[in-house]
């Protein structure tokens, strides 16, 4: 049993004081916090107000598809054509993000937009790669 405490305690130790040894060169300081008491001014970051954690996701979202539909190419379940309008969407739907990002800020109402667009190409890259039409014109039997 003493081995165990032994071996627990350093480790439990190390487990809580490791983000104190972090290094956090050019990391802003960060306020204390008291428990029980909510501290005067939030502790929020200045970039969030561009939303980027939200963003990420659609980031996520649109190299995802690209990926699908590059893959779909390669393996020719897509055709040069279905592979071209897919692509010509995405482009649009970058735009979307583009114009969504350009205030510094994207609204509920812009993230759901770019979500709806997203959601639609996902379902066309996905019934154009199983659609059984084949690169070369043949079609899969």
């Amino acid at each position: 049993m003493t081995a165990l405490k032994m071996l627990v305690v350093p480790a439990l130790l190390l487990a809580f004081s490791a983000p104190t040894f972090a290094d956090d060169r050019g990391a802003t300081p960060a306020i204390p916090a008291t428990p029980g008491v909510a501290p005067a001014t939030p502790a929020i970051p200045a970039s969030a107000g561009k939303n980027p954690a939200a963003m990420q996701g659609i980031d996520r979202r649109i190299q995802n598809q690209e990926r699908r539909i590059e893959q779909g190419e390669r393996s020719g379940a897509l055709t040069g054509k279905e592979a071209a309008r897919m692509e010509r969407k995405e482009q649009n739907i970058q735009k979307m993000e583009e114009k969504a990002k350009a205030d510094g800020k994207v609204t509920p109402q812009e993230r759901r937009k770019l979500d709806h667009q997203l959601d639609q190409q996902s379902r066309r890259i996905h019934r154009e790669k199983h659609d059984r039409q084949r690169q070369g014109g043949r079609k899969q039997d």
